[in-house]
């Protein structure tokens, strides 16, 4: 899971989208099914808003070629998330995420969905900067005993932020990013492909033909390119891990074209001591519960 800046629609989109909420808050009889809306060219305007925003991967397991408009505060009540699913965002732009079919099937997030005592949203929210995974997941980068690498843990918290760790926990089994093994696969083949071409790039330079017949700035231009699935490993190495530390600056040194490209879907990450409260800190600082 990568976080994302939610773009703002185009003007008619947006006061379409107010419309269909509005008739569908007031219950009134112009009021229109998601179901119908998804035959509408609005939804379809709606849909490639998103595929450009999330760069056609889920906003949740970043597996390619995602097609679903999935609501993160599930529209609809359910057993499965305490009835507390709700109409009143059906329509709501700043509810709404991409994602693959799994990810926005029953087996994983479907209609499910816990609740903090807050009342907030349990499920981490891409597009939440406070709900930034760098501060909630730590992605395992080499093997060891426990787990193998591209396993998503839950990052250590201290104790006042228990209710961190719990969401990271959820967020992980909910999404099941750990039982599916081609995404566990995926995210160790980026961490593999990366450490193996910033070696040869320190070693032999940029423009070094890897056994593949690229040179290594190529090779290294098309993996970070913004549609390629699973970069949160790779984000998590450029500003997250001490043992990498000036890694970054270091590989701009040597092929600065990349710089633009990280930057078009790596966000800085936030200060995570800042972000990860204490329930009764968070219920202070006034943050929206709701993306």
């Amino acid at each position: 899971m990568i976080s994302v800046n939610r773009k703002d629609l185009p003007a008619e989109i947006q006061e379409q989208l107010t419309q269909l909420q509005e008739a569908m808050d007031q219950n009134s009889a112009d009021a229109m099914s998601w179901e119908a809306f998804n035959k509408t060219d609005t939804y379809q305007s709606l849909k490639s808003v998103l595929l450009q925003m999330f760069h056609g991967k889920c906003a949740y397991c970043e597996r390619d070629g995602a097609n679903h408009v999935e609501h993160h505060w599930p529209k609809s009540p359910h057993p499965h998330n305490a009835n507390r699913g709700a109409a009143s965002h059906m329509f709501q732009w700043n509810n709404m995420v991409l994602a693959c079919s799994t990810c926005n099937g029953f087996e994983c997030k479907g209609s499910h969905m816990e609740w903090e005592t807050d009342g907030s949203p349990r499920l981490l929210n891409p597009c939440l900067g406070k709900d930034d995974a760098l501060c909630y997941f730590t992605i395992v980068l080499e093997s060891n005993p426990q787990f193998i690498v591209g396993w998503i843990d839950p990052r250590p918290q201290p104790d006042t932020a228990a209710i961190a760790y719990n969401r990271a926990e959820y967020t992980i089994r909910r999404l099941k990013l750990n039982q599916r093994d081609y995404l566990v696969r995926g995210r160790a083949r980026a961490i593999s492909k990366l450490l193996i071409c910033l070696h040869l790039l320190f070693e032999f330079g940029p423009d070094y033909e890897a056994p593949s017949g690229n040179p290594i700035r190529r090779t290294l231009l098309q993996m970070f390119d913004a549609r390629e699935p699973y970069l949160s490993p790779i984000r998590q190495i450029l500003y997250y891990e001490p043992a990498y530390q000036g890694l970054k600056e270091r590989l701009l040194e040597q092929v600065p074209e990349i710089g633009p490209i990280v930057e078009s879907w790596a966000l800085l990450p936030p200060d995570c001591s800042r972000l990860i409260q204490s329930p009764e800190d968070s219920a202070e600082s006034g943050d929206d519960v709701v993306a």
